[in-house]
């Protein structure tokens, strides 16, 4: 995520009470993109935001509030991805644990792979900075990939190379 700007936070402070009091509804009520789109409206009389900017605005506000922007889903359990696997028309290939990164932090990802063109089955958990955290992810999907690569008698494929710093199988 970029760096959030002091002018961020004045701005903010440059819109009437109803205006803040109506991001910070989008915010809680429906989320990051509602929170965005509820910044630009209040900018748009003063003649609009740069996309960028406000998303960096909301992204102050739902720091001030105390809200996760991108809150983790439910981790997927056993079952359920064995489930999901199965009810998919092609031939399960491999199974591949790999990272990815975004405005909110690092995700760590299990795809399972079928033949080539076909869509994925994505189990994604996240991890907000490499750490503790991370490292407990990693074991965790690790382990489910484990557990579905020996159910399904097929290969699994750990990509370190993409690994934030910091999160490693041995750290």
């Amino acid at each position: 995520m970029g760096d959030i700007r002091d002018d961020d936070t004045a701005l903010l402070r440059l819109l009437d009470d109803d205006e803040r009091a109506r991001i910070d509804a989008a915010i809680r009520e429906r989320g990051y993109l509602a929170g965005v789109v509820a910044v630009r409206e209040a900018f748009r009389p003063w003649g609009g935001l740069r996309l960028y900017d406000a998303r960096d605005m909301a992204l102050k506000r739902f720091s001030e509030l105390g809200i996760d922007p991108c809150p983790p889903g439910p981790a997927p359990t056993l079952p359920d991805l064995v489930e999901r696997i199965a009810a998919h028309p092609g031939v399960l290939r491999v199974l591949e644990i790999s990272w990815d990164g975004d405005d909110f932090g690092w995700m760590v990802r299990l795809d399972a792979l079928f033949g080539p063109g076909e869509e994925p089955v994505v189990a994604v958990m996240r991890c907000r900075a490499p750490g503790p955290t991370g490292r407990a992810e990693l074991r965790e999907i690790r382990a489910l990939g484990e557990a579905l690569a020996e159910r399904f008698r097929v290969p699994l494929r750990v990509d370190h190379e993409c690994a934030p710093y910091g999160i490693s199988e041995s750290s």
